[in-house]
């Protein structure tokens, strides 16, 4: 939800989609305007999606396949401008261009991204590089 900053009044809702469903984590940088959210049932919460802050408008929405194991982390969103990794309760990181929602690189080794660091924190900050394509 929106809210008007001078009256509080809602400018506009996004609810989460599906039914029963809740929203579990949002990034913290909303460069562009742009939200990236994370929502599921309970702890299987793998579905990501981004939001035009402007309008509410849901730009694109991935899900990281149930079968892609990886240690157990919780969900977590970290985003670096254009470009969002995002992992879940035993799912591999995902990074994805938050413009468009492409995907950009998926982790192959459980080790390579730190499900430690926290949330809506990319080891190695801003710098982080990142695949362009």
């Amino acid at each position: 939800m929106a809210l008007d900053r001078r009256d509080g009044t809602r400018l506009w809702d996004a609810p989460t989609p599906g039914s029963g469903t809740v929203m579990c984590q949002a990034s913290t940088d909303a460069t562009s305007n742009i939200a990236v959210l994370a929502y599921g049932n309970g702890e299987d919460c793998h579905t990501f999606y981004a939001v035009d802050l402007t309008s509410g408008k849901p730009l694109w929405q991935h899900q990281i396949d149930a079968d892609e194991w990886a240690p157990s982390g919780g969900t977590r969103i970290a985003r670096s401008g254009d470009t969002v990794v995002v992992s879940a309760e035993k799912h591999l990181a995902t990074a994805y261009r938050v413009s468009d929602g492409k995907e950009l690189w998926k982790d192959t080794s459980p080790t390579a991204f730190d499900l430690k660091s926290p949330p809506g924190r990319l080891p190695g900050g801003r710098s982080t590089p990142a695949a362009a394509s």
